[in-house]
């Protein structure tokens, strides 16, 4: 089988990274860089859109990735700052890696467009369905984070069949990557998330139910003030009421954040308990005291 490589920007101290037996990242220097990917000098204008560059000869393992990223170039990618590569067998692990990303922390990095190797007669490129270069700053993986990005690949990887993780995955996918929706989309596709989550299968008194249960269990699983959570509930629920109904809302970067915030931690503890989100055990936890 072929090996795959991804490359993206992470802050990280290691020179490698095991993932799993088939997913690792490894680091690559400037000068590696260029010489990967055939480019010898890049000029961006102030948007930071590539402008003009100049190749090596197409020797270069990668060269050809070079000519094909340069017409699918988004306005948060640069060239020269790709400093890691994400190896992988097959184009879905890239996927699951990038999700990962995002499940972890509100991030921009992100596997996007990735090849084989050009030497190789079976060369191909392969991208995935949304640019990742959206979000609150480059992911940061120390210790901590590292093990929690491995674990996160695992649960996802071990999910896969589940078809409600699925429906959740593309619409978190889509709300988080550069595609250049309105921050309106973004806020309904999470929201509708939430939903999905903490109403399975009431049919009344939806605003309330919302409420009450996320307040519950955040409150029972991240320690969350009740209240704050309540009230955090409340505006979601009513902004994106009136999204659904006059198709706009206005909706401040802080909210949009949180909702995001409560949409991943939610998704996480989804990964390790799917049963915790079951419409029998959410409505025991409200009728606890």
């Amino acid at each position: 089988m072929s090996t795959l490589y991804f490359p993206l920007i992470i802050t990280c101290n290691r020179k490698t990274i095991k993932i799993t037996d088939s997913i690792s990242l490894s680091r690559i220097d400037i000068k590696k860089n260029r010489e990967l990917i055939g480019v010898e000098e890049i000029i961006v204008n102030e948007s930071g859109h590539v402008i003009s560059w100049s190749g090596y000869s197409d020797s270069s393992p990668w060269y050809f990735w070079a000519l094909h990223l340069r017409d699918n170039i988004g306005a948060n990618l640069h060239l020269r700052q790709m400093n890691f590569i994400l190896e992988v067998q097959k184009r879905e692990e890239a996927l699951l890696v990038g999700i990962a990303m995002k499940l972890l922390c509100g991030t921009k990095s992100g596997p996007y467009i990735g090849f084989s190797d050009i030497r190789l007669s079976s060369f191909s490129v392969h991208s995935l369905i949304h640019r990742p270069y959206w979000g609150e700053g480059y992911l940061y993986l120390g210790k901590k984070e590292i093990k929690q990005l491995k674990s996160l690949v695992r649960q996802l990887e071990g999910l896969q069949a589940d078809k409600k993780l699925n429906t959740i995955i593309k619409k978190f996918w889509y709300s988080e990557s550069y595609s250049g929706q309105a921050t309106s989309i973004r806020f309904l596709e999470m929201s509708v998330i939430l939903e999905m989550l903490f109403l399975p299968k009431a049919v009344s008194e939806l605003s309330y139910r919302f409420q009450l249960r996320m307040a519950k269990w955040f409150n029972r699983h991240y320690r969350k003030n009740l209240k704050e959570v309540a009230d955090d509930a409340k505006k979601i629920y009513r902004t994106r009421s009136k999204i659904a109904h006059s198709g706009t809302a206005k909706i401040s970067r802080d909210e949009l954040n949180n909702v995001r915030d409560y949409v991943r931690f939610a998704v996480r503890k989804y990964l390790t308990d799917p049963s915790i989100f079951k419409d029998d055990y959410l409505e025991e936890l409200c009728l606890m005291g």
